[in-house]
């Protein structure tokens, strides 16, 4: 995602801030039962380590100490409840992977009868954002279902969809679901594509465990609903944009996933569903040399997840063959070219 600046955004009334944050100070937002702040998401006995296990452990430091820049991750059998973790707390730009918790928000208030997902929204030409996603060239004034802008947030990273549930939300609200959500790392104070709030250094944050939390709270249906929770992992298996997690996975392997890219961050987190368990992995980038490397790196570790669960041996992807330069025009090539005009 690349980001571009973007016209100025609606301003929601200061009366409706002010209710809409004594609502959340009160604790009446939502029934209790949309929250995972307080209920534990991880199996109360964990299992000894295998040495296999321990093997991944050590595959995945090395993926780490090769990696020129800045990882952290988060990696944890559904099953067993046994994780990995690196640097997991680390407070780090968000990129498009807040648009996770944006989704959770919005399926709150849908539960809450606030918002519905037949209602329809109008695009405008303030909403279009740059960056990625489809609607950005779509002609202002048609109309969009909410569930059809959740669908294009989470599954093209849609930017403008992204806006436009924004607005529909509101900032407080959205960061109000964080915190309901437990979620220690993750603010968003500013639009997904204001770049004249972030050059002032008013940036959108997460980390990888509170991603795993999320995760882990949908997979287990202790968040939202158990209907609503599948509902939002089918569109998160949906996502189009395959380049890390899944890069170097057999094709039909099932990941339920949301990446995230901007000058500076390179993420992807979500659910692989494996032969045997399936596994939390989400996995945070800052600082790389190339946008290339993080994604390789992010592959990699996805990878080595699956090859574990599958009982195959930890092996790095194959190096991708240098590409053969075109061969250079000579004289008589030139001519014969002509001459076939």
């Amino acid at each position: 995602m690349t980001d571009a600046a973007v016209p100025e955004r609606r301003v929601r009334p200061r009366l409706a801030a002010f209710f809409a944050a004594a609502l959340v100070l009160a604790g009446v937002a939502f029934p209790s039962s949309t929250s995972t702040a307080d209920k534990p998401l991880t199996v109360a006995s964990i299992p000894p380590a295998t040495p296999r296990w321990d093997e991944l452990e050590g595959f995945l430091a090395g993926v780490r100490g090769r990696f020129r820049g800045s990882l952290s991750y988060y990696i944890e059998d559904l099953q067993t409840g046994r994780a990995i973790v690196w640097n997991e707390n680390r407070q780090q730009p968000a990129g498009s992977i807040i648009k996770l918790p944006i989704a959770v928000a919005l399926l709150e208030q849908e539960l809450a009868g606030k918002v519905r997902l037949e209602d329809e929204v109008v695009l405008e030409a303030a909403d279009k954002a740059a960056g990625s996603g489809v609607l950005k060239r779509t002609r202002a004034g048609t109309r969009l279902t909410v569930a059809s802008l959740l669908e294009l947030m989470l599954q093209r990273s849609d930017n403008t969809a992204t806006n436009m549930l924004t607005d529909l939300l509101g900032l407080e609200e959205i960061n109000a679901a964080c915190r309901r959500q437990g979620l220690a790392a993750t603010c968003m104070p500013r639009y997904i594509m204001d770049l004249e709030a972030r050059d002032n250094r008013v940036e959108n944050y997460t980390s990888a465990a509170d991603m795993a939390r999320l995760l882990k709270a949908l997979y287990g249906r202790r968040i939202l609903d158990p209907p609503t929770s599948a509902q939002l992992l089918d569109i998160l298996k949906g996502q189009h944009v395959r380049d890390r997690l899944p890069r170097y996975l057999p094709r039909g392997v099932v990941v339920a996933h949301k990446t995230g890219l901007m000058k500076d961050a390179c993420h992807d987190v979500g659910i692989i569903y494996g032969r045997n368990h399936d596994y939390v992995v989400a996995v945070l980038t800052t600082g790389f040399g190339s946008f290339t490397q993080a994604k390789q790196a992010i592959g990699q570790i996805g990878r080595a997840v699956y090859q574990y669960d599958a009982g195959e041996r930890l092996t790095l992807p194959p190096a991708p063959r240098a590409k053969k330069a075109p061969p250079a025009k000579t004289k008589s090539t030139r001519k014969s070219r002509q001459r076939k005009g």
